[in-house]
């Protein structure tokens, strides 16, 4: 991360890039009219980055990351951008497009858990890992259950099995 944090300011000022940040309640609210369909939200977001990008660039061929068999960027942009060739590629971080946009996202990322942080008081551990746990049961204790969804992707199965229990 703390090369992220060096590389991502860099990239960003030699490269031109689109970016979609959202905050834990704003993810959660755009996850719910996604269908609750994570692919679907991940195709909206990407497809509102690459349609932003072509209109800043021009260029006629992009590679993501392919999230889903069927393709459904290039599904969504073949009526959006015609012009526009995508391709979804399983591990797409080989090609360096997308390992510069992976390290501009997750620069982001923890830039936003920093910002978190700071407004809720309290350290938010990164990930899912043990250290997740204990920083839920303190950040219920200082604030409420209600507000994990200020904080939290609620869809994860840790962050609804500890709601369940609180």
């Amino acid at each position: 991360d703390a090369l992220i944090r060096t590389l991502a300011p860099w990239l960003k000022e030699n490269f031109p890039f689109a970016l979609r940040v959202l905050p834990p309640a704003e993810y959660n609210q755009r996850w719910v009219a996604a269908g609750s369909n994570v692919n679907k939200l991940l195709t909206e977001l990407h497809s509102e980055c690459l349609c932003e990008l072509h209109e800043k660039c021009g260029f006629k061929m992009a590679v993501v990351d392919r999230f889903s068999p069927s393709s459904p960027v290039s599904s969504r942009l073949r009526v959006a951008v015609p012009d526009l060739k995508v391709h979804e590629v399983p591990r797409a971080e080989q090609h360096a497009a997308v390992a510069a946009a992976s390290v501009i996202a997750r620069d982001a990322f923890i830039g936003n858990l920093e910002e978190l942080s700071q407004q809720w008081a309290m350290d938010l551990p990164l990930g899912s890992g043990s250290p997740v746990p204990p920083a839920m049961r303190r950040f219920v204790q200082l604030h409420s259950p209600g507000e994990m969804r200020q904080v939290s992707k609620v869809h994860f199965k840790n962050v609804q099995t500890f709601l369940a229990n609180h």
